[in-house]
């Protein structure tokens, strides 16, 4: 779908994280920039602006869309959502041009050019366009926040009637404050993307197909395509920091998502069914990949029994379609007195978000984070 014959696809080593580009034949710019979707939506029920920081007159973070009120049906908010991912995708693609105009003259790669097939043929470096297969590639962070978000906003407001629109994007912009029981409610009790629940699951493909359309539809400055991932590192905790609360009952400030996987916590129904979400997502439209974490005890997977089960999992996972997946096998109190006294676990090495790393070396976000995700058990 990237545009490279089967044969040289089907030939792919897989760059850092989770990435893959065809062995010899590509420069892949395989993490050009990350970008926080959940902003996106953030700012689409805002009129452009954010809800967190103080509001400057005359000032606004992104496209002008239409105030709450005016959006009346659930398709207006999929439009306004849209509206303000292709806004932020024209501005990042203006920022990586520049970037890539600089990389052109003081940032060229003479011994990858040599390296990369097409590159002498065409008597060009690779940051002036001259390998086989050229990719800028942009990853996606937060999109389980928006699916589960949409999702929130089309039942309560457009289903049900529960509350208006400006009603719910007011308490979004108190951050839930005098509204606890509605935020347990959107948190606990609404159906969530990695519960093999099609509806979630369906919101969940409509966000990241808005971004991939988006991402796609542009050329970078050396006439190659973008491509987009769904993966983001650790850059969730970061955006997470400037991203106000969100419909799914997040709130202001908390971390966002953890690339294809679902928001830590609400995948209640077990490894199968988080494997039967992902696996359902159109994950062709992912040239650079995704990354999906799962984490089981110690107890479920030990054994030869234990071994067979994950064994089916996967796959029965990639049966259906699956692309990626990167697996912790953690005791939860191991990791708990490892962060409370870091020289009782020294050699203890987690996955984290497409690499691997030591306990004791990650921030105390990142621990936490690792420690909260779901253990799948018996």
């Amino acid at each position: 779908a990237a545009g490279m014959t089967a044969e040289h696809a089907r030939e792919y080593p897989v760059i850092g994280c989770v990435e893959m580009g065809s062995q010899g034949r590509t420069y892949n710019s395989s993490d050009a920039a990350l970008f926080n979707l959940p902003l996106c939506l953030e700012l689409a029920l805002g009129e452009g602006h954010r809800f967190l920081g103080r509001r400057l007159p005359g000032t606004r973070f992104g496209a002008r869309t239409p105030p709450p009120a005016a959006l009346r049906t659930f398709d207006d908010v999929v439009a306004a959502y849209r509206l303000q991912v292709r806004h932020a995708v024209r501005e990042m693609v203006q920022v990586i041009s520049w970037l890539e105009e600089t990389y052109r003259i003081w940032r060229t790669t003479p011994l990858n050019s040599m390296l990369t097939q097409g590159c002498l043929a065409r008597g060009r470096d690779v940051t002036w366009g001259g390998a086989t297969y050229d990719f800028t590639s942009i990853q996606a962070a937060g999109l389980a926040d928006v699916g589960d978000s949409l999702l929130a906003l089309k039942s309560l407001v457009y289903e049900q009637r529960r509350l208006s629109l400006p009603e719910l994007v007011e308490i979004l912009k108190r951050d839930f404050l005098g509204a606890d029981k509605l935020q347990r409610e959107l948190a606990t009790k609404l159906p969530r993307f990695g519960n093999d629940d099609a509806e979630a699951d369906a919101m969940t493909q409509l966000a990241a197909d808005v971004f991939t359309e988006e991402i796609t539809r542009h050329r970078n400055s050396r006439g190659g395509r973008y491509i987009a991932g769904i993966y983001s590192m650790t850059c969730h905790q970061g955006f997470g920091r400037i991203t106000g609360a969100l419909p799914n009952g997040r709130r202001a400030t908390e971390r966002l998502s953890n690339g294809l996987s679902p928001v830590d916590g609400v995948d209640r129904r077990g490894p199968t069914a988080v494997l039967n979400s992902a696996a359902s997502l159109d994950t062709c439209r992912f040239a650079n990949c995704c990354a999906l974490n799962l984490k089981f005890d110690q107890r479920t997977v030990s054994g030869t029994t234990g071994r067979h089960l994950l064994a089916s999992l996967l796959e029965g996972y990639f049966a259906k379609g699956g692309m990626q997946v990167q697996i912790n096998v953690l005791d939860a109190e191991m990791l708990r007195a490892a962060r409370s006294d870091p020289s009782l676990h020294r050699g203890l090495v987690v996955r984290v978000a497409g690499y691997c790393a030591y306990f004791a070396d990650l921030q105390p976000a990142v621990q936490d984070e690792i420690i909260e995700r779901t253990a799948h058990g018996a």
